[in-house]
């Protein structure tokens, strides 16, 4: 391991015992805090590198055709609500899209079956 670079933080006094906590799991780990840390801000950078996954403000000025729609994992019941105030053609558009990706899934799922 070449050179560190040594930093801080604050927090509040009141997350005491969630750092206590953290430092207990790291000694079980036979991790270093540091190594530790580093993992969690390279996971953070790999999520929201690219800007938050939610989408801007900007998308519906930018792009006219730019449909919102619930989470691909949101519960079915929010799925009917969304859907049931679709048009015919947007319904069309939306089981287009479900097919072809239970086409690639299925694909997929064969392949990794063998």
């Amino acid at each position: 391991m070449g050179k560190s670079i040594v930093d801080s933080f604050s927090f509040p006094v009141e997350e005491v015992v969630v750092l206590e906590k953290f430092v207990k799991i790291a000694e079980r780990e036979r991790k270093s805090k540091s190594a530790l840390i580093m993992e969690l801000v390279r996971q953070y950078i790999k999520e929201h590198g690219d800007g938050n996954p939610a989408y801007s403000l900007t998308k519906w000025v930018q792009d006219s055709d730019f449909k919102v729609t619930p989470a691909f994992f949101e519960s079915q019941p929010k799925w009917k609500q969304y859907l049931e105030k679709c048009d015919r053609p947007e319904l069309e558009k939306v089981e287009g899209k479900a097919l072809a990706i239970r086409e690639i899934a299925r694909k997929l799922w064969l392949e990794k079956r063998k």
